[in-house]
């Protein structure tokens, strides 16, 4: 079982807020951000965070920098070239970033996002508050 707190993204500059998820005590997001903050991809890092400011403001991205998830309702990944960052987005009021990864793992990425988005739906169905973090 997991247990999910939120934290608000510093991309996040719209009406729509942007949360990261922190699944037990580990910042998803951030965690990503440290792997690949590397010279290799710190621009495709910046466009990632370019693309979730975009959607944070209600700006609709293009069709190759975002797909759906098939199998998790509200689940979408943000690519930019080799990256990608999987989120939730619930009833168009908030996203929320729960992971990221290399297109090269993407398919076990994909699963695990659809394992912890799974718990998380059915936590935020049953009520649960989720702790904020700063």
């Amino acid at each position: 079982m997991y247990t999910f707190a939120l934290k608000t993204c510093k991309y996040s500059r719209g009406n729509k807020v942007v949360y990261q998820l922190i699944v037990n005590d580990k910042d998803e997001f951030s965690k990503f951000e440290n792997k690949y903050g590397t010279k290799q991809y710190r621009s495709l890092l910046l466009r990632i965070g370019t693309r979730i400011e975009n959607l944070s403001k209600g700006i609709r991205l293009p069709a190759g920098q975002i797909s759906n998830i098939f199998g998790v309702e509200g689940g979408f990944e943000i690519k930019a070239d080799s990256l990608r960052v999987y989120y939730l987005e619930l009833q168009n009021e908030c996203l929320i970033i729960c992971m990221g990864g290399l297109k090269k793992n993407q398919k076990k990425d994909i699963d695990r996002f659809k394992r912890i988005t799974k718990e998380l739906q059915k936590q935020l169905k049953d009520g649960k508050k989720f702790e904020f973090h700063e």
